[in-house]
């Protein structure tokens, strides 16, 4: 019996141990993201009846109309901006509800989301931001509930690793938050 468990553990020990370890390579170490303190200057678009302040590190693309994309050439992200005119065909409710359609598909591919309302004399606002590795971790509006709708995304020009963008994506929380209390409307 001795014999037997002796054999037993010698073969235990002999199968165990002369498995081969297995090496994983390490993987690319991500830079540390520093953003410079940031600064604003204030944009008028011609013929667009809006103007905010925005970040000097952007630079604008005007898409279409009043449609522009604010791009940071340094971090690969952008900010979308949608201008929608309020009318019969257009009311505030059918505009917030396709910023939320666009948060909730979003929000269905994240880790959670939190709601951010803003609301001053002139406008109404919100800002969607949603957790986890998702193509855009910010959703937002801003109105002053009659003639003018703005809304907006982060959208990022890669593949989102949110562990590593974290510093990028909070530097332009900072300047969404910005564009909504600088938003000004020209009638």
């Amino acid at each position: 019996m001795k014999r037997l468990l002796a054999l037993l553990l010698f073969f235990s020990l002999t199968i165990f141990s002369c498995q081969e370890e297995i090496y994983y390579p390490k993987p690319k170490a991500k830079l540390r993201l520093l953003y410079p303190k940031a600064t604003y200057k204030t944009i008028q678009l011609d013929n667009c009846p809006y103007e905010f302040k925005i970040n000097t590190l952007a630079k604008v693309e005007r898409i279409k109309d009043c449609n522009i994309t604010l791009n940071y050439p340094n971090m690969d992200l952008a900010i979308d901006l949608t201008y929608i005119p309020l009318h019969s065909k257009m009311n505030l409710s059918q505009a917030i509800a396709g910023v939320n359609k666009i948060a909730t598909e979003h929000i269905k591919r994240g880790d959670g989301y939190l709601q951010h309302p803003f609301e001053s004399k002139e406008n109404i606002a919100m800002v969607i931001e949603v957790k986890g590795n998702v193509a855009s971790n910010a959703q937002f509006y801003v109105s002053d509930k009659k003639k003018h709708f703005l809304s907006g995304s982060i959208f990022f020009k890669h593949k989102p690793a949110i562990d590593s963008l974290l510093p990028a994506v909070n530097y332009l929380h900072n300047d969404i938050k910005t564009i909504i209390e600088t938003v000004k409307w020209k009638d």
